[in-house]
C-alpha cells in the first residue's frame, strides 16, 4: 500500500528543489545582465607618429663631461584642416627618470620635468646631462595636439640614453674623460714609464692646465708628476678622451684617506674603486659639473673614482 503522505512529501521536496534552481538561474542572469550594462573604459590611441625624438649622442659621460642634444619634432594630424601633416608650433612636456633636462633656448628652464615650445619648423631642442650613471628614458608629450584628435589619443614618444662613468678600464690600461672647462679629477691608475711620461703635459696634453693643492702650505702649485690618490684641478679647452697606461692604483679606503689628512683643506682622490664615507668627522665637498656648483657629501655617500674631492680637517 502506498501512503498518500509520503507521496505528498516527495512532491513537495521536488518543488522546493525546482524553485531553488530557478532562483539561482535568475540570479546569475540578472548579474550577467547588470555586467552588460556597465560602460567599458575609454579607448585610447598612442600616436608616436606625430612626435619624433633624436638624441645625439645616445651615450654620454656622467657629470656633464659630455651631454646629449635631443631634438624633438611635432606634427599636426593629417586630417586637420589647413595645417594637416605640417610641423606644429606647440607645447611639449619632457621628462626623464634620472639626470637633468635643460631647455636649449633658456638654460634657466631645467629639471627632471620641463616644458618647452617648438619653433616654426616644429622643433624643440633639449640638452640632457646627468650626475648618475645608468640607462635613461627621456619622454616627450605634446598635450595640445591631443585636443585635436578623436578618440582620446596620447601624442607621446621616448628615447633611451646611456650614461657612463668618466673612467673605463680597458685591455691596455684606463680610458679617462675630461670635461670642457674647469673640473676636479683624480687618477685610478699609476702612470707607467719615467718621470717625463708621468707629467701632466705627457698625460693630458700641454694645452690642459693642471693644478695640485699643497695641504701643508694651503696653496696651489703646478705638479711635475701625477699620482694616484691625489685630487687635481684641471682646465681643459674641450671634452677630451685620454688613454692612460699603467698599474691599478689599488684600493684606497676611507681610513687610508683620513689618516693622511693635514689640518685645513685637502684635495684628495680615491683609487681605482669607489670609496664610501664611513663617518661624519670631516667636511667633504664635491663638484657638480651639471649645475656647476659645490655639493656637500655625508656619511654613506660615495667618493667616485676619477674625481677629486675637498676634505676639511679641523686643527
Amino acid at each position: 500500500m502506498i501512503r498518500i503522505g509520503s507521496i505528498g512529501m516527495g512532491i513537495g521536496m521536488a518543488l522546493l528543489f525546482m524553485i531553488a534552481v530557478t532562483g539561482i538561474v535568475f540570479a546569475q542572469h540578472a548579474q550577467q545582465s547588470g555586467q552588460h550594462q556597465l560602460p567599458q573604459p575609454p579607448e585610447v590611441m598612442m600616436r608616436e607618429d606625430l612626435i619624433e625624438m633624436y638624441a645625439e649622442p645616445s651615450t654620454i659621460i656622467v657629470n656633464n663631461i659630455s651631454s646629449s642634444k635631443i631634438t624633438i619634432t611635432v606634427y599636426y594630424p593629417e586630417d586637420l584642416p589647413l595645417v594637416g601633416g605640417e610641423p606644429a608650433v606647440t607645447r611639449v612636456d619632457v621628462s626623464t627618470d634620472i639626470g637633468t633636462l635643460i631647455d636649449a633656448e633658456n638654460e634657466i628652464n631645467r629639471g627632471k620635468s620641463i616644458t618647452v615650445y617648438t619653433n616654426e619648423s616644429g622643433n624643440a631642442v633639449v640638452i640632457f646631462a646627468s650626475t648618475e650613471e645608468g640607462t635613461v628614458n627621456v619622454t616627450a608629450r605634446a598635450p595640445l595636439i591631443e585636443y585635436t584628435l578623436e578618440p582620446i589619443s596620447v601624442v607621446q614618444n621616448s628615447t633611451e640614453l646611456r650614461v657612463k662613468e668618466r673612467v673605463e678600464e680597458t685591455t691596455y690600461g684606463w680610458r679617462f674623460h675630461i670635461r670642457s672647462g674647469e673640473d676636479y679629477i683624480s687618477l685610478p691608475v699609476i702612470p707607467a714609464g719615467n718621470i717625463t711620461s708621468k707629467s701632466p703635459d705627457a698625460i693630458f696634453g700641454d694645452d690642459v692646465e693642471v693644478w695640485e693643492w699643497n695641504a701643508t702650505t694651503q696653496s696651489w702649485s703646478r705638479p711635475d708628476v701625477m699620482k694616484a690618490g691625489t685630487g687635481y684641478l684641471v682646465r681643459c679647452p674641450e671634452h677630451r678622451i685620454v688613454d692612460i697606461r699603467g698599474a691599478r692604483a689599488g684600493t684606497i679606503t676611507w681610513k687610508d684617506i683620513t689618516e693622511n689628512l693635514k689640518p685645513g683643506w685637502n684635495l684628495i682622490g680615491p683609487g681605482d674603486k669607489n670609496v664610501e664615507i664611513t663617518d661624519s668627522r670631516y667636511v667633504v665637498v664635491g663638484w657638480d659639473g651639471v649645475d656647476d656648483t659645490w655639493v656637500s657629501l655625508y656619511k654613506g655617500d660615495i667618493l667616485k673614482r676619477g674625481y677629486g674631492y675637498w676634505i676639511y680637517k679641523a686643527s
